[in-house]
């Protein structure tokens, strides 16, 4: 067997965990999400020489009961892993992400969201450790800062990051997520983000955003839900349509009970409530794209800032002043037109969109 896909199996204990891999050296891939009764042991129990080269993709979401002790034993007996999702394993410290670093250059995606005792050490320690990650989820890790996206912002290849509900986050993440890579030899190449979740980062600003609009030419995907400086009338009408609100229940309480007790046994997810629909501000696909058109024009008449180039060349804001600066140089812009060719190294979307649903975006 190459893939095993053995989510919501609650019931599901350690032994069966340990056996499983023991026996299945060709396995690829492992999806164990919400397997409420693994731990530790699952994983420290497995024989203590073995490596298991071929394993790729392991998701252990909801896996609450798990700790830095198993995430460390992990990593050594799948030392090839390039998708690892650990959302919701509430317990992992940095030591577990000290423990992810030793994947190196192996690791394209990571998923950290709600492992909140996460700090800018440990982030720090994976950007440098691992250049090639493309795809990281830090949603409700609440103790990161500015220091950690701005170590963020240098992986060459990272296309997705989501920080929903990192509330210390300011303006100078965002410039730095905005800023041009350096390609060698003095020429810059623009972001290559295509998905950033800021839900819920209430210290950002219209400047800021806007940056980060102007200097992300490859942008589908902005999140901003709960952000005030976007809820806006004249801005809104870009964003999608909110998700549908609670019905109202019109059957008798006991098989309204019912009907719940099903869909919480499924997972639907739940329907927003009015205030979420309130504060609702995501923009995709080609509203983004009239949403940097909207802004740009909206400065140009307005004279809403003022413009100033930097050495760089960065459309940035300086959040001390409150000065922005114009527009990227013709170098970037061309790279625009004609993005640096990847290096051949295998793309996996595997978690992509369904990662989003922990956030809420």
């Amino acid at each position: 067997m190459l893939e095993i896909d053995l989510h919501d199996c609650r019931l599901l204990e350690d032994v069966s965990v340990t056996a499983l891999i023991s026996e299945g050296r060709q396995l690829r891939e492992l999806r164990l999400a919400h397997c409420t009764r693994i731990t530790d042991s699952a994983f420290l129990n497995l024989p203590l020489e073995a490596v298991f080269e071929s394993l790729r993709i392991l998701d252990l979401t909801d896996c609450g009961e798990l700790q830095d002790s198993g995430v460390q034993k992990i990593v050594t007996a799948a030392p090839r892993l390039r998708n690892l999702v650990l959302a919701k394993c509430r317990q992992i410290t940095d030591r577990a992400v000290f423990a992810i670093t030793k994947l190196g250059k192996n690791l394209h995606y990571i998923h950290l969201g709600h492992c909140a005792r996460i700090t800018d050490a440990g982030v720090n320690q994976l950007v440098r450790q691992c250049n090639r990650i493309r795809y990281i989820d830090l949603a409700c890790c609440s103790s990161l800062t500015d220091n950690s996206v701005q170590q963020l912002a240098t992986l060459p290849k990272l296309k997705r990051i989501g920080l929903v509900k990192c509330g210390q986050i300011t303006d100078r993440s965002i410039m730095a997520l905005a800023k041009p890579k350096a390609v060698g030899h003095g020429v810059l190449s623009a972001s290559s983000l295509e998905r950033v979740h800021l839900s819920y980062c209430t210290n950002l600003t219209l400047t800021g955003i806007h940056a980060l609009l102007n200097n992300c030419p490859h942008l589908t995907h902005l999140s901003l839900t709960g952000v005030a400086a976007f809820l806006r009338e004249d801005l809104i009408v870009f964003c999608r349509e909110a998700p549908p609100g609670k019905p109202t229940a019109t059957l008798p309480t006991p098989q309204m009970d019912i009907i719940k007790a099903v869909a919480d046994s499924l997972f639907v997810p739940p329907e927003f409530n009015d205030h979420q629909r309130d504060v609702f501000c995501v923009f995709s696909g080609n509203g983004v794209n009239r949403l940097r058109e909207y802004l740009n024009v909206e400065a140009d008449t307005h004279a809403l800032y003022e413009h100033a180039m930097d050495d760089e060349g960065l459309m940035v804001v300086d959040v001390d002043t409150g000065s922005t600066v114009a527009n990227a140089p013709q170098q970037v812009l061309n790279s625009m037109a004609a993005p640096t060719p990847d290096d051949g190294d295998e793309e996996d979307d595997a978690f992509g969109e369904g990662s989003e649903i922990l956030t809420g975006d």
